[in-house]
C-alpha cells in the first residue's frame, strides 16, 4: 500500500473589471474535471490529451483525475461553478454576471509523480489548489494603504481634470468647489457628497473605465452603501482643516477606517501565502473604445504593480514573499483570431515592461500569455493581394445575428500619440480595431473550447506536478 504525498499551492486570480476572470475560472475548472464524467479510463485520458495538450502531466499520462472541493472553506461561499457552467452550456447560454463578492475554491489534482523514486515512495500524489476569487475593482484599493488621505484626496482632484473624468463628474466637483472643508461635517452633508461622488465612479465603470478608487464605492459586497466606512470622497487640504468636527476631519477618520477595517484585512487574510498569482487583462476592449479608455488602464495596471514587488511600502513584504511566478494574459484574443494572438501578447508585454522588470529582479519569474477562456467565434482565412487575412465570425443580439468581421491589426507595441490619431480616422473610415461582444456558443457538446489554458495551468502549476 502506497503513501500520498500533500502539497498545497494558492493562486491569486484578478483582473480589472471586464477582464473574463469569472468566465476564466468556470472554463479552467470544467476543462480539468470533465473527465470526471467519462467513465471509461481511456477515454478520459484520450479526453484530456484533447483538451489540455500543452500540460505535461497530462501529455505524459500522469494526472490522473481533479476534484472540486465542495465545501473549501469554514467562513468564505465557494465559488459557484456549477451555477455559471448551467449558464454557458444551456441551450440559450449566457454570460455569467461578474464577481460581486469574494468567494473561495479548491481543486485537488490526483496525479502520479515523474521522479521514480518519489513515485516508488509515495505512489499517488494530491495538489490541493486554493484560488480565493474576488471583485477586480478591489484592486485598486491596494495603494491606499500607502496613502495618507490628504495625498489621496490630491491625487484623485488631479485626475479628475481629465475631460472624460470631469464630465461625469460635474455635480459633485461643482459641490467640492462650493463647500468649505472646514465647514461642520453633518451626516447629511457626508452622505450628500459620498453619493455624488460614488455616481460619478459608478458611471466611469459602466462607461468602461477600470481606474477606480475606492473600489468598495462601485462593488461593496457585503458593505451596505450607507456605511460609515464609505462616508468620504476627496477633498482639498487647508489650513486648519483638520480640527475636530470638520467636513474634512470626518471624512479623514472614515478614510481612514476604510484602509484599516476593509482594505488591510482583506489583503493580510485573503492574500497572505500566495504562491502563485495571474493577472487577467482585457486589451481588445481598451483598443476598441479608443485612447482614453487604454491609457486609464495602463494607469490601473501601473498603480496596481508598482506595489506587486519587494519594497519598503510593497504588498508582497508584509503579505507573502514567496510568490514565484506572475503570469499575466490578454484574454478573449477569439475576438481577432490566431495571427493576432502574439501582437496581443507583445502589446501587453511592453504595457507591463518596467512592472515585470522589477519583478524579475526579485526573482519573480513572470511570462506573458494570450488566452481564450472559451471559444465564441471561428475563423476563416482569406488571401487578398497576397496577404493573409482572418475574418472573425460569431454571434451578436438576442436573436444571435451571424456577424463576419475582419477586427484589424493590433499594435505589437503602445501607440504613441500620433499613431492613436491615425488609428482614431482608420476607425472612423471602418479600418481599424473591431472586436465585438460575441454571445457564448452553442456547445452541441459538454466540451468547452479555448486557447492555452493548459499553458496557464503548465507555467503556474508545471513544476507542482512533477
Amino acid at each position: 500500500m502506497g503513501f500520498y504525498s500533500n502539497q498545497k499551492i494558492r493562486l491569486g486570480v484578478t483582473g480589472l473589471s471586464r477582464s473574463g476572470k469569472t468566465v476564466f475560472l468556470t472554463s479552467l475548472i470544467h476543462q480539468l474535471l470533465r473527465d470526471t464524467e467519462i467513465h471509461e479510463s481511456i477515454e478520459a485520458s484520450r479526453h484530456r490529451m484533447r483538451a489540455l495538450p500543452f500540460l505535461d502531466a497530462v501529455h505524459q499520462e500522469r494526472l490522473l483525475h481533479v476534484s472540486l472541493d465542495p465545501n473549501p472553506h469554514k467562513t468564505l461561499p465557494p465559488f459557484r461553478y456549477e451555477r455559471f457552467a448551467r449558464s454557458l452550456l444551456s441551450d440559450h447560454p449566457e454570460w455569467p454576471d461578474s464577481t460581486s463578492d469574494i468567494s473561495f475554491l479548491r481543486l485537488n489534482f490526483h496525479f502520479i509523480s515523474k521522479n521514480g523514486w518519489h513515485r516508488t515512495l509515495f505512489g499517488q500524489n494530491v495538489l490541493s489548489l486554493e484560488i480565493v476569487d474576488y471583485p477586480g475593482e478591489w484592486l485598486l484599493d491596494l495603494p491606499l494603504l500607502s496613502l495618507s488621505y490628504a495625498e489621496w484626496s490630491n491625487q484623485m482632484l488631479v485626475l479628475f481634470e481629465e475631460k472624460h473624468r470631469r464630465n461625469r463628474a460635474v455635480a459633485w466637483l461643482e459641490q467640492v468647489a462650493k463647500t468649505d472643508p472646514k465647514s461642520l461635517g453633518t451626516p447629511d452633508l457626508i452622505q450628500e457628497m459620498r453619493q455624488k461622488f460614488a455616481h460619478a465612479l459608478k458611471s466611469l465603470k459602466y462607461d468602461g473605465f477600470s481606474f477606480i478608487q475606492p473600489g468598495r464605492f462601485v462593488m461593496p459586497g457585503d458593505i451596505s452603501e450607507t456605511s460609515e466606512l464609505l462616508a468620504f470622497c476627496p477633498l482639498p487640504y487647508q489650513n486648519g482643516v483638520e480640527q475636530p468636527g470638520t467636513l474634512y476631519a470626518t471624512m479623514q477618520k472614515n478614510y481612514q477606517r476604510y484602509c484599516q477595517e476593509l482594505v488591510k484585512p482583506f489583503y493580510k487574510q485573503w492574500m497572505s501565502g500566495l504562491d502563485k498569482q495571474i493577472v487577467l487583462v482585457d486589451l481588445l476592449e481598451n483598443l476598441n473604445r479608443g485612447h482614453d479608455h487604454f491609457c486609464d488602464t495602463q494607469e490601473a495596471l501601473k498603480t496596481i504593480l508598482k506595489h506587486f514587488r519587494h519594497s519598503s511600502k510593497g504588498w508582497l513584504d508584509w503579505m507573502s514573499p514567496s510568490i514565484d511566478k506572475v503570469l499575466f494574459t490578454v484574454t478573449k484574443i477569439d475576438h481577432v483570431g490566431p495571427l493576432q494572438a502574439n501582437n496581443c501578447r507583445l502589446l501587453l508585454e511592453d504595457v507591463l515592461l518596467d512592472a515585470m522588470r522589477v519583478m524579475g529582479m526579485h526573482g519573480v519569474e513572470c511570462k506573458t500569455e494570450a488566452i481564450a477562456s472559451l471559444l465564441s467565434s471561428h475563423f476563416q482565412e482569406e488571401l487578398l493581394e497576397g496577404k493573409r487575412f482572418q475574418k472573425v465570425i460569431g454571434q451578436e443580439g438576442r436573436d444571435r445575428t451571424p456577424v463576419s468581421i475582419y477586427p484589424g491589426e493590433v499594435p505589437q507595441s503602445i501607440p504613441s500619440g500620433k499613431e492613436w490619431q491615425k488609428i482614431e480616422a482608420a476607425k472612423a473610415r471602418g479600418e481599424s480595431f473591431c472586436f465585438p461582444t460575441f454571445n457564448p456558443p452553442l456547445l452541441e457538446s459538454r466540451s468547452m473550447a479555448h486557447i492555452h489554458l493548459d499553458k496557464v495551468i503548465q507555467f503556474l502549476l508545471g513544476d507542482n506536478l512533477k
